[in-house]
């Protein structure tokens, strides 16, 4: 498993995986804009050249926002995600904020164990009717 940040080449593949995960996908322009801006963190993971992961921090003057992150369904499970986060937070070295579905225990499990903080809810926030629960890590230099 290796991670390295994402470049314009990683982007049709980077939205596909995406897709494949069931996640609302961006256009690919907005996934361009993300990767050109150098204040934002994009990363993936591959075992040997397939891309089995992404995660996209975006930036925003105060804090990274954990945007989008999404895995291969057979590399779930794994501890693919878990590394993407923490090379992440290396990376961010200031607060990373989250949402998450109160449904998806197993991505809630995850940011808990690595230290992430219930910060705040929002109800029925998602079309599922599921609040969305607010999440924080300080790191580094925060």
């Amino acid at each position: 498993m290796h991670i390295s940040t994402l470049s314009l080449a990683d982007v049709e593949d980077a939205r596909d995986l995406i897709v494949a995960s069931g996640l609302k996908p961006y256009t690919l322009a907005i996934y361009s804009h993300a990767l050109a801006n150098p204040n934002n963190i994009s990363l993936g993971v591959w075992r040997q050249r397939d891309l089995v992961g992404v995660m996209f921090l975006r930036y925003t003057h105060e804090a990274y926002d954990l945007d989008q992150i999404a895995i291969k369904k057979r590399e779930r499970r794994q501890g693919v995600a878990r590394a993407l986060v923490k090379a992440g937070t290396q990376r961010a070295r200031q607060r990373i904020e989250l949402e998450v579905s109160e449904a998806n225990v197993a991505a809630r499990a995850l940011y808990e164990s690595l230290g992430f903080v219930h910060v705040g809810t929002r109800p029925k926030y998602y079309a599922d009717g599921c609040a969305a629960l607010l999440m924080n890590l300080e790191t580094g230099d925060a």
